[in-house]
């Protein structure tokens, strides 16, 4: 074998193991971890909002769970925590379990390693600086990399996943879709934003909320943020 294809041969095997360690292990990790808190949260509706605080939608959406006595987890990036940072601790005054969500949202398997550490680490240390101490971490797009959940267990932060997505985020606004999946499900820890400006994206947020908690009543379960599940 030509000493150049020898190379290429073994820096294809190196890449494809680098793929393999950093991103296909995590993700089937990930997806046993999902079928085991399907299992955890029967009887249960976690409400969970990524992508915030928002001055638009956060503190309407504050309103509407304190109307309601909800709790929910909160997973906040740092740079919108650094824009707003008496909204943020607003959250947490309201008796709201506050994460980390990163710094600015990078891709984790789009993004060099020492990217994703960074946009990581600055997160976390984003709501630390605002006095908030973050309670777990939603990584971005709900990807994770061997690499980052490293960090994240050295850091003591555990990983918070949903089992079912509101659909706020994209393809139709269909709140009775929302509800018959979940209700099937018997429970739920549900994927919302509140980092929306006004817009009909703004309003299902708030609509779908005020629909599960209504389901939530109707069937008899907690309701809460990842606290239902022991933190």
């Amino acid at each position: 074998m030509p000493p150049a294809q020898s190379i290429l041969l073994t820096l294809a095997g190196l890449g494809a193991l680098y793929v393999g360690i950093q991103i296909v292990l995590p993700h089937l990790w990930k997806k046993g971890q999902i079928r085991k808190l399907r299992d955890e949260v029967r009887g249960k509706l976690i409400l969970t909002y990524d992508d915030g605080p928002w001055d638009g939608l956060t503190p309407e959406l504050l309103g509407l769970l304190q109307k309601r006595g909800a709790r929910a987890s909160f997973f906040m990036l740092g740079e919108k925590v650094e824009a707003a940072p008496e909204l943020a601790r607003s959250v947490a005054e309201a008796g709201h379990e506050v994460g980390s969500h990163s710094y600015s949202h990078h891709h984790p398997w789009k993004s060099a390693p020492w990217t994703r550490l960074q946009d990581l680490a600055r997160g976390h240390s984003t709501l630390s600086a605002a006095g908030l101490e973050p309670a777990g971490h939603r990584p971005p797009y709900g990807k994770l990399c061997a690499d980052s959940a490293f960090w994240l267990g050295r850091a003591g932060q555990g990983i918070r996943w949903w089992t079912h997505d509101s659909g706020d985020s994209g393809g139709p606004l269909d709140v009775a879709a929302c509800l018959r999946s979940v209700r099937e499900a018997g429970g739920a820890v549900v994927l919302m934003h509140d980092g929306y400006a006004p817009g009909e994206r703004h309003a299902y947020v708030l609509e779908v909320t005020a629909a599960l908690l209504d389901l939530a009543d109707e069937q008899g379960w907690d309701v809460g943020g990842f606290e239902l599940l022991g933190g």
